[in-house]
């Protein structure tokens, strides 16, 4: 919090030394901390991603309005979170493994889903 009212206050002094007259001006040095991400030395990743999805018109009626999607994708990287530099995390956000399944119906307007996801 405090980092923040030093920021809000060094951006109203610079604010106000932009619309004062130069002779109205003191030599104002103002020192500010910014921080942000920072790319770091790169990486891999790699993977592969597989789906099916299948419609099952050749059910009797009303069953033929019903259908079946799957989805499965795997990753590996090399690349790891730098910070703290000694505790290296798999980056964030980035599973190893996700799978889809959903069960669907379709059919004179009416459309509903079931579906189960996973994450690794």
């Amino acid at each position: 919090m405090t980092k923040l009212l030093k920021s809000c206050a060094a951006l109203a002094l610079l604010a106000l030394a932009a619309v004062l007259p130069t002779a109205a001006r003191a030599d104002v040095t103002v020192n500010t901390a910014v921080s942000g991400p920072v790319n770091g030395d790169g990486g891999q990743i790699k993977g592969f991603e597989m789906m099916y999805q299948q419609a099952f018109k050749n059910l009797p009626a009303p069953f033929d309005g019903l259908g079946f999607y799957a989805n499965y994708s795997y990753t590996d990287s090399n690349v790891y979170e730098f910070v703290p530099k000694d505790n290296p995390l798999p980056l964030g956000g980035l599973s190893k493994d996700v799978a889809n399944l959903t069960l669907w119906y379709y059919k004179a307007g009416y459309d509903a889903k079931l579906s189960y996801n996973y994450r690794s």
